[in-house]
């Protein structure tokens, strides 16, 4: 299951995603790497670093990524290495 949300701590607004597993576990937590420009302006950007699991009861990896995320392949190309 995947989740999106926003933020906001100590007026610092990020833009997340939560990936829970079948058996119910926060897998892993992203903040959004790169905010729209203009539209997100409120938005602080998070790592580059695009988060990936190994799901053993189906034999796959998973990854995800928000939005403009995917707009650069460099970013998305992490969930093959």
């Amino acid at each position: 299951l995947g989740l999106t949300y926003v933020k906001t701590i100590n007026k610092i607004k990020t833009n997340n995603f939560v990936f829970i597993n079948p058996s119910g576990v926060v897998v892993w937590s992203y903040s959004k790497a790169h905010p729209v420009p203009f539209i997100e302006s409120d938005i602080t950007a998070g790592p580059n670093v695009l988060p990936t699991a190994y799901l053993p009861e189906y034999d796959i990896i998973v990854g995800g990524a928000i939005c403009f995320d995917y707009d650069y392949p460099s970013f998305i190309h992490q969930a093959s290495i």
